[in-house]
């Protein structure tokens, strides 16, 4: 495998740190229900995170575009993995399939909440609230990316 691979490969990689994030965030409300995690500020925290990696990416890959769509490919997935269980099967499955698309999107769902408490959009389901997600993973992406093609 050449260079080129091993660094579209890191970036796939790194496309799934949401989904690490989420895992632990659970893990830890689940042994502590007594306590209460800062969402927000873990959201905030995980975007500037993710704006880092658009800053970096471009170490990984040069193309903007193909930058973009290989960090986000696996947002995407999960997403589609949400929409087709709450559309199409009407219930989440309590499987690895099921599981690992809602904790993807567990570190930003309270700033998504939030924006769809305000705006007072009702909605059936979490699919909204994981769409504005990724819409934020994308801005602080670009934001990123932006600011280091700026400095170079």
């Amino acid at each position: 495998m050449g260079v080129f691979v091993i660094k579209k490969i890191i970036l796939f990689l790194l496309g799934f740190t949401p989904l690490l994030l989420g895992y632990v965030m659970n893990s830890w409300m689940m042994e502590n229900l007594d306590k209460v995690l800062p969402l927000k500020l873990i959201g905030f925290l995980f975007l500037a995170f993710w704006l880092l990696i658009g800053l970096v990416s471009n170490k990984l890959e040069t193309s903007l575009v193909q930058s973009f769509v290989i960090a986000h490919l696996p947002a995407l997935l999960m997403l589609l993995l949400i929409m087709y269980q709450e559309w199409i099967v009407d219930a989440f499955w309590s499987n690895l399939f099921g599981l690992a698309p809602q904790f993807y999107f567990i570190p930003l769902m309270n700033l998504s909440a939030s924006v769809i408490g305000i705006l007072g959009i009702s909605t059936k389901g979490i699919w909204f609230a994981c769409l504005l997600a990724l819409l934020y993973m994308v801005a602080a992406y670009y934001i990123g990316n932006y600011i280091r093609r700026f400095l170079d």
